[in-house]
């Protein structure tokens, strides 16, 4: 209660404050304009949002209250999430309950709920909006911070107002909301909406464009001046920076919200490379970006410290961006303990036995050095056919295609399409009983699952390019992720090799990463920095083997085309020699794209959701695997997994100290139905580790009572084995 009374003092400060300055209280400074009303020039914006009153020393812990867990929280082990709501009950398993649009009250009880059971305690914050049982306290006090939209008007969204991200009434709310959050016990706080103002300029969400507010502007003319001479402003006919307002001067030059609105979306969702043809705005873009970045930097460090200093407890931060599609999701990576993204299951890969989701898994964790714990959609494509088909089956599948991937889950007990076209009647509850076991049997082998301890054994490296991303992503995204679903089909052993672009992310990539696998795949690899040209010739160079899909490196990290001649010197032909490694070069193939549409479509996703346009036939599709199998053969001598495994069958090998972990899960599953058909006598053979000594070897799995234990045999390197009925996942664990 106390913290309450805190956020409500500190924001009539903040807001005194910013009256003030609107009614000429500081000299030199004109007014700081009040939303609703258009922003009037040359808006001050301080250097940092006004200093909030020292907040009262917590009060002494009573020794009957309930505390986290004493171990620390270890973002290298994979953790069960669950959003639900604890004051009601906490799903068993359950490692982390996230819980959002609460009252103080709400979250002190929710904590307490979760450390009886033993759980952490986690919040949802919003970063531009209020939850939805704080409205009528605070947006009154607020309202000076409302975003401003391209016409002058607030931007208003399903729930209420949204809320300019630059205005430190706005921060300031933030700050005080997560320290009333830590005060009440939570460890774990997961940022919602983090594009805040991004979120209209990148995405043009509700119609929107833009934030144009006073902060925003006066943030926006410091960008300019920053990276542009006041000859070259005057190029783009501003004259007089001080008065410079964005959204009157494209008024001025004749662009409709409406016509921006839709270069956002092709951008955004078309393939090829469609920059957006508006004076300055991918610089607006750019500049409401890496103001979000900052802000969150701050945010960050002023919880953690104020968790430290107040609680003597380290706070976790995770993100919750939409989709890792969107690139510039990927500059907040470094700066989050771990992250938390939306998973499109049917969307972007379908649904068994067909599409899978490990490359996405991969991804996070070859971007963000730790597990991801993601979060399924509420979109329709994937919410209507599981309350359709009830298919709680399917979750665990899901569940074992996370943490065998270096990943992690969100579970959302209930899941509701979020489209308002849809929402009536149309939700999917999960069974406690679903996983329960399956969080169970996390908990009980957690060694198994530190990724701390986990080394790969991966014989091929996919590039996920950043750069790419800005460019065409989708021409790189389709042909990245059909790759990587043919090789899983084909129980090819792979890691996702993550380059970034040395701007929103960066471009660390050495040789050496690369030379830890004997073949590297560049699926539509469009762009590259100079850099990475460099790393990639010299991984070549040095006895490696690249093979190309697509063009490679027309473009550099800025999308601009650039001469290659070291490269283009290279690229002869087919199949090119280049000091002790070779570099196959297919420029006009579309085979992973072709793969992508055959694992992403079928007409369960016709009839729920969007699919994609190129049908690609079973036929086809083998004639594919064959093919790129062919390829395979001759590149790799020793395939790290052989044996009777059927395409229906995932395979996933870690090594681990003085372990080989060995993930098995079958995708033999039909979802009108919800059935899942068990794989019988799987006969293995799994190379194993050079100097590595087998003396037993065993079975685990959630669905079964007790571990197993597997005959084997030796010779060659290569150790045999026989596993006698695949449920759903089963890990087989070879020691000395």
């Amino acid at each position: 209660m106390m913290q309450k009374i805190h956020i409500l003092a500190t924001l009539m400060v903040v807001a005194l404050l910013a009256s003030v300055i609107s009614s000429g209280g500081c000299a030199g400074e004109e007014a700081l304009p009040a939303s609703p009303p258009a922003p009037t020039p040359r808006t001050p914006t301080p250097a940092s949002p006004a200093p909030a009153p020292a907040p009262p020393a917590p009060a002494p812990v009573s020794p009957a209250t309930p505390g986290p867990p004493e171990e620390p929280f270890n973002p290298a082990k994979p953790h069960f999430f669950v959003l639900s709501d604890a004051t009601d009950a906490i799903p068993e398993g359950a490692q982390v309950v996230l819980e959002h649009h609460l009252t103080p009250q709400e979250m002190e009880k929710g904590a307490r709920m979760a450390h009886l059971a033993g759980v952490r305690y986690g919040i949802f914050v919003s970063l531009h909006d209020i939850e939805w049982l704080e409205r009528e306290e605070f947006e009154s006090l607020l309202q000076d911070a409302v975003a401003i939209g391209f016409d002058g008007n607030p931007i208003i969204g399903w729930a209420g107002a949204f809320y300019d991200t630059n205005h430190p009434l706005w921060q300031q709310f933030l700050v005080d909301k997560m320290k009333e959050a830590v005060d009440a016990g939570a460890e774990v706080i997961c940022t919602d909406d983090h594009e805040g103002n991004a979120w209209f300029s990148n995405r043009g969400d509700y119609g929107e464009v833009g934030v144009f507010g006073g902060y925003s502007m006066q943030g926006f003319r410091d960008y300019l001046a920053s990276k542009y001479s006041m000859d070259e402003l005057a190029d783009f006919g501003i004259d007089d920076l001080e008065t410079f307002d964005y959204a009157a001067y494209l008024k001025e030059k004749g662009y409709a919200k409406e016509d921006i609105h839709e270069q956002i979306l092709r951008k955004l969702f078309y393939h090829e490379f469609n920059p957006i043809d508006v004076p300055l705005f991918e610089d607006f873009q750019a500049y409401q970006n890496q103001s979000m970045v900052n802000f969150q930097k701050r945010l960050i460090a002023e919880i953690k410290e104020y968790g430290r200093r107040t609680q003597g407890r380290e706070i976790i931060f995770t993100a919750y961006p939409w989709d890792l599609f969107l690139p510039e999701n990927y500059s907040l990576f470094s700066h989050y303990d771990l992250f938390s993204p939306e998973l499109h299951y049917a969307w972007r890969d379908g649904f068994p036995p067909k599409g899978r989701a490990a490359q996405w898994y991969k991804l996070g964790f070859a971007a963000a050095g730790v597990p991801g714990a993601f979060k399924t959609t509420d979109s329709p494509a994937d919410v209507l056919p599981m309350a359709e088909y009830n298919t709680q089956n399917l979750l665990k599948i899901r569940f074992a295609e996370a943490y065998a991937n270096r990943g992690g889950i969100i579970d959302k007990p209930t899941m509701m399409a979020f489209d308002e076209s849809f929402m009536k009647d149309r939700e999917f509850d999960t069974d406690p009983e679903t996983l329960k076991g399956y969080a169970e049997f996390l908990k009980a082998y957690d060694d198994v699952f530190n990724t701390e301890n986990l080394e790969s054994l991966a014989e091929v490296g996919v590039v996920f390019s950043l750069p790419s991303l800005f460019y065409d992503k989708w021409a790189h995204i389709n042909s990245w992720e059909g790759i990587c679903q043919l090789l899983a089909h084909l129980h090819v052993q792979y890691d996702v090799i993550y380059m970034g672009d040395g701007i929103h992310d960066e471009d660390v990539i050495e040789a050496e990463d690369l030379s830890k696998y004997p073949v590297v795949i560049l699926p539509h690899v469009l762009a590259l920095t100079e850099r990475q040209e460099k790393v990639l010739l010299d991984y070549v160079n040095g006895g490696g083997i690249a093979v190309v899909y697509g063009n490679l490196g027309e473009v550099n990290e800025h999308q601009q085309k650039v001469d290659r001649p070291s490269l283009n010197a290279v690229l002869n032909g087919e199949v090119n020699s280049y000091g002790e490694g070779k570099l196959y070069y297919y420029p006009s193939e579309e085979l992973g794209y072709e793969y992508y549409s055959y694992t992403a479509y079928s007409p369960i996703i016709e009839k729920f959701g969007e699919a994609p346009d190129l049908r690609v036939s079973e036929t086809r599709a083998s004639e594919i695997r064959k093919e790129f199998q062919k390829l395979l053969s001759e590149l790799i001598a020793e395939r790290q997994i052989q044996g009777t495994v059927p395409q229906n069958v995932f395979v996933q090998s870690y090594l681990s100290d003085y372990r080989l972990y060995v993930h098995l899960i079958n995708y033999d599953y039909e979802l009108t139905t919800d059935t899942i058909s068990p794989a019988e006598n799987l006969s293995l053979r799994v190379r194993c580790p050079s100097g590595f000594a087998v003396g037993n070897v065993k079975l685990i799995s959630p669905d079964l009572e007790q571990e197993v234990e597997l005959k084997f045999s030796v010779a060659d390197g290569y150790i045999d084995f026989e596993v006698p009925r695949l449920l759903f996942w089963d890990i087989v664990i070879v020691e000395p």
